[in-house]
């Protein structure tokens, strides 16, 4: 995989058009409708994610994780 470095306005940018959910999701991760989905920070069996909606972030309640 190539290596892609994003100058700070670039990210904002990704910020502005993509929901947390849909980034998830590219990475593969399915969000069921609670909002929840596998961990990727932990060997996750049981979905402990939260994706929060209004891009709030998210939060793993098994290992801690969040931004």
């Amino acid at each position: 995989m190539n290596m892609v470095f994003l100058c700070k306005s670039d990210y904002e940018e990704v910020k502005q058009r993509l929901t947390m959910r849909q980034v998830v999701e590219t990475y593969g991760y399915k969000v069921n409708g609670k909002g929840t989905c596998l961990c990727p920070f932990h060997n996750d069996g049981h979905p402990s994610m939260k994706i929060y909606p209004d891009n709030k972030g998210f939060y793993c309640f098994s290992c801690g994780n969040g931004g």
